[in-house]
């Protein structure tokens, strides 16, 4: 015991007392949690598009026109409009950035908007920009839809004027339900039964990420340099033929990687409630997730170390490990945007599992009878990775 003491406290006064190691531990979570913090943090945010208005319907006259369509998007926080008289101009500004998407009103669109006919907008939208092109035609495609409903209200309101109902066998109630059906078939409506007491903003959906992160990143490759840093300087053949023993080097340093974890994890969390208000559920069993993520990143690290001469190299595999699974295993967006064939390559690695067992008990609170089958799958795939890295680091501990 007092071999594994000894070789915990080196390895934590190693990790301290490097600034490169406590960049990765300490300042590098904290300004991953600061900076998505501050970009997403807000529950919601919104952009504010600019608009190239082309009004070629200068002989409307009626009060439902292209002006007023113009005038009503300009009074809203999404649109910025700026109208154009020349079409070539509108389009070299939409391609150099100056405006978002260009809208058209064509000649006829105020009289066909009063006559009962379908009036056209022509839009123009530059996908240099993919997801900002989205946001422009789905958010334009809104304000239409919203216009063009209290036209509809406006025009079933006109007719009832001039229909007697009672010549139908309806009451006016039924008559402008009949005539809604007529001009809105279909109604989305969304429920407004909240299924979670709360929106949950960007910042906390990311906190489990960033756990994951730090044994994704800074456990893995103290784990994978632990033994490699030794054997380059040559203390562990030392070590090894010392009282203090193999074994007492390797729960020693493991004991040190878990510790820096939790102060790491523990950072991350504290800045998250302090900063940005974070609300996130809390449950004993998140200790022993937490613990298996640590396994999972000790034991690759241990086959990494064992199979490898020196810290660069070590310090390599395990870098490379990171930056491509960092991707896969849901650290900064959900994996149901990538494709299945990637998902399928995220599945294969634990600390996927552990960051999705995390965020379900951290933000859906998800009942720990559904929790428990997922928990024992996940660890049934870390112990033996584990265990394939204690046997080599015992294989190569015979021939430092």
């Amino acid at each position: 015991m007092k071999g594994i003491k000894g070789i915990f406290i080196v390895h934590l006064k190693a990790t301290y007392r490097s600034p490169g190691e406590l960049f990765w531990l300490l300042a590098w979570p904290l300004l991953i949690t600061i900076l998505f913090g501050y970009i997403f943090g807000g529950q919601s945010f919104q952009f504010n598009l600019k608009v190239a208005a082309i009004n070629l319907d200068q002989t409307g006259s009626s009060a439902m026109n292209a002006t007023l369509f113009i005038q009503s998007m300009n009074g809203t926080d999404m649109f910025t409009v700026y109208e154009y008289e020349n079409l070539t101009r509108a389009i070299q500004d939409l391609k150099d950035g100056k405006v978002d998407l260009i809208t058209i009103f064509p000649e006829g669109f105020s009289s066909n908007l009063t006559s009962g006919k379908t009036s056209r907008i022509i839009t123009y939208i530059d996908y240099a920009n993919p997801q900002r092109a989205e946001v422009a035609r789905a958010t334009l495609q809104g304000f239409v839809q919203a216009f063009s409903e209290e036209i509809q209200r406006q025009s079933i309101a006109y007719i009832m004027q001039y229909v007697n109902p009672a010549s139908f066998n309806m009451s006016q109630g039924e008559f402008e339900a009949y005539m809604w059906g007529f001009a809105k078939p279909i109604n989305l409506t969304e429920s407004t039964e909240q299924i979670k007491s709360r929106e949950v903003s960007y910042i906390e959906w990311m906190v489990p990420g960033i756990i994951g992160m730090n044994f994704l990143w800074y456990g893995l490759i103290d784990a994978a340099t632990a033994i490699s840093s030794e054997r380059e300087r040559g203390t562990f053949r030392r070590i090894l033929i010392s009282p203090v023993g193999p074994w007492s080097v390797l729960f020693g340093k493991a004991l040190g990687i878990i510790t820096n974890l939790l102060v790491s994890t523990c950072l991350v969390v504290a800045v998250s409630y302090a900063v940005f208000s974070v609300e996130l559920s809390w449950h004993p069993i998140i200790a022993l997730v937490w613990f298996l993520a640590a396994l999972n990143s000790i034991g690759i690290g241990l086959i990494i170390s064992s199979v490898t001469k020196s810290v660069r190299a070590a310090s390599g595999i395990a870098s490379t490990i990171a930056a491509i699974f960092q991707f896969f295993i849901g650290i900064y967006f959900p994996r149901e945007f990538l494709p299945t064939a990637l998902q399928v390559f995220g599945d294969i690695f634990p600390l996927t599992h552990t960051t999705e067992i995390l965020r379900a008990i951290m933000i859906r609170e998800t009942p720990l009878t559904q929790i428990i089958p997922y928990l024992l799958q996940t660890a049934a795939a870390i112990i033996p990775i584990f265990l394939v890295g204690v046997i080599l680091y015992k294989m190569a501990a015979k021939r430092p």
